[in-house]
């Protein structure tokens, strides 16, 4: 199952088998929505295995470095509150000129995949409707809808 716990957007995730002759599959995922997705294990397969996962914030967007996520730490987890093993990935929204997400990718429940935002920023300064505020990082735009801005990994930091 692949969760996108974002506050806004689709998420776009590539998996797929570690073995490069087969396809993987691209799916989206709507904001606080879920996604059961199947993924056939050839006869080698064990639980030591892993599949590389990949993701982005928009079709225009730059894929996210690949993670190995392996097959017995999906099997691990008891519920959806533990976590089993969680990866920061950098997410941006276009191909160039834009600031990238903090975005982690974790592992919780048995077989499920969440994408979350651990910092995120929302406008309440209540400007005149000819005014907008816009964050930015490095002068590069960072993902924002709705007055809500996607932060940087370590930000706070």
């Amino acid at each position: 199952t692949l969760m996108n716990a974002l506050p806004f957007g689709e998420i776009f995730v590539e998996v797929g088998p570690q073995q490069p002759q087969q396809p993987r599959e691209e799916v989206s995922v709507s904001a606080l929505k879920r996604r059961n997705l199947y993924l056939p294990c050839s006869s080698g397969t064990s639980g030591a295995d892993s599949f590389p996962v990949r993701a982005k914030l928009s079709q225009a967007g730059v894929w996210s470095e690949q993670v190995g996520v392996k097959m017995n730490d999906l099997w691990r987890a008891k519920g959806v509150s533990e976590v089993v093993y969680q990866q920061e990935l950098e997410l941006s929204s276009h191909p160039t000129g834009a600031a990238a997400a903090g975005v982690n990718l974790v592992l919780v429940g048995r077989f499920a995949i969440r994408f979350e935002a651990p910092v995120w920023i929302s406008d309440r300064t209540n400007l005149p409707s000819n005014c907008r505020l816009e964050i930015r990082h490095q002068r590069q735009k960072l993902p924002s809808q709705a007055g809500i801005t996607l932060l940087p990994a370590r930000c706070v930091e």
